[in-house]
């Protein structure tokens, strides 16, 4: 009787695995892998980490969450924002190429991300300006001293993808797009080092201009995303790219596995006990 019971733990602990690895892969199921060399990726899931270097992000003003492109999202009061610690040495670019990615949502002007520092200008900065013409929105870039815009598609909109490509070994190397699409190319290469004193910021920038709305999927790369890259983060959408162990996702994020597996660990305990019960008698 013994061997019949080793039989039944064994093929209920392959079914667990089975059903276990079924769930964890239909929970990441269409995302896809993080493009390489990401240096920060704060995915606002109901906390302030960075996924890479795992430092948290202070909130200045109330904390906000909300349902975001990708799961949860930080959500801006016009009042609030987060600040990197200056410390944070995983920021650090230099001299090298260089991506920012995000997604967000707008109907006010003010800063999405910022390191930049007006006194020396030196630094790079993302923010949402409104100005009159036929296209009032624009997202602008400025690094060390110069501005380059692209036009942003109504407020109304929706979630907004937005992509900066600093590659300094090509001719027109700056690159912006919004939704998949290049609104704007400028000159990389005579960019110097991007490196300032300031921390790290989102949902402001240097002017203190505060952003008010959900922004979500924040990362920054210590290279140039190529265009089959961008459209890839793109065309992800609400799948994202996925959270697997080599970013320490919080557990939070797992709840339903982590119940599932717990219950089906439960039931294999109770058969196991029944059956010694039987065994003895």
């Amino acid at each position: 009787m013994s061997i019949r019971i080793l039989q039944r733990v064994t093929i209920l602990i392959s079914c667990l695995v089975v059903i276990s690895g079924l769930v964890a892969d239909g929970l990441y199921a269409q995302c896809i892998q993080p493009p390489s060399n990401m240096l920060a990726w704060w995915p606002g899931d109901i906390h302030s980490r960075d996924l890479v270097s795992r430092k948290t992000a202070l909130w200045h003003g109330t904390p906000g969450y909300i349902t975001g492109m990708v799961d949860q999202a930080f959500d801006f009061d016009g009042n609030s924002y987060l600040e990197v610690p200056e410390e944070s040495a995983s920021l650090e670019i230099d001299e090298s190429s260089f991506s920012i990615d995000l997604w967000f949502q707008y109907g006010y002007q003010g800063g999405l991300v910022s390191r930049y520092d007006p006194q020396s200008h030196l630094g790079y900065e993302l923010s949402i300006t409104q100005i009159v013409g036929p296209a009032p929105w624009q997202l602008v870039f400025t690094i060390n001293g110069t501005s380059y815009s692209g036009d942003l598609p109504d407020p109304s909109s929706g979630w907004i993808h937005a992509v900066v490509v600093v590659n300094k070994s090509a001719q027109n190397g700056g690159i912006i797009y919004i939704n998949n699409q290049i609104m704007a190319y400028f000159d990389a290469q005579s960019v110097q080092s991007v490196s300032s004193n300031v921390s790290f910021k989102i949902g402001t920038n240097s002017f203190d201009n505060r952003h008010q709305g959900p922004i979500d999927e924040v990362e920054v790369f210590k290279r140039a995303l190529d265009a089959s890259e961008v459209a890839a983060l793109y065309n992800a959408g609400s799948d994202g790219k996925c959270k697997d162990v080599q970013f320490q996702v919080p557990v939070t994020n797992n709840v339903g596995l982590i119940i599932l597996v717990t219950l089906l660990a439960a039931a294999a305990i109770i058969v196991i006990g029944r059956r010694r019960a039987i065994t003895i008698s």
